[in-house]
């Protein structure tokens, strides 16, 4: 049997295995420049479905709006509370459920109870945040950083491939 005298050095530095650090910059380098699945389509198949998912430490709410996917920062834009829990579901009404206030597919308020105690409230300063959405085959992406480019880029040459084989009809 054939014993070596030396080795080759680590391609990637222990540290990089388990270090707060190291999982820190790898956590930031895939929120900002990945695309993240985050549901399949036929989850979002009616209007008014929802997808609701926490992406690193940030909460997601992708929903079905008349037919074309959205994206949302999870968060009222009036006092912070998360709009929707974690999961799957259906609401009619886009609508935080502690102040009940609606909200449209462009993130901007529609109706805000008691709104005359709000005389000079700034729909564009106060609207939820909008994150990119892009389907590849059945599988829904979000992109968290609009600097990421498009998910085509982000797949590749697997883009195509991926498309194909996650077909409902071919399941």
């Amino acid at each position: 049997m054939y014993h070596t005298t030396t080795s080759l050095p680590p391609l990637v530095a222990t540290e990089r295995y388990g270090s707060p650090r190291a999982f820190a910059e790898d956590s930031q380098y895939l929120r900002d420049r990945c695309w993240q699945l985050v549901a399949a389509s036929t989850q979002l198949a009616r209007a008014g479905n929802y997808v609701a998912v926490t992406l690193f430490g940030i909460p997601i709410l992708v929903r079905n709006c008349d037919g074309q996917l959205r994206a949302f920062r999870n968060v009222c834009a009036h006092r912070h509370c998360q709009l929707f829990d974690d999961g799957v579901g259906h609401a009619d009404v886009f609508k935080c459920r502690y102040h009940g206030w609606n909200y449209g597919e462009d993130g901007r308020t529609r109706k805000i109870p008691g709104a005359k105690n709000f005389p000079h409230f700034d729909r564009e300063h106060f609207k939820l945040q909008c994150f990119d959405v892009e389907v590849c085959g059945q599988l829904v992406f979000v992109r968290l950083d609009p600097a990421a480019g498009p998910l085509s880029d982000w797949l590749g040459h697997y883009g195509p491939a991926l498309a194909q084989r996650t077909d409902a009809a071919k399941w």
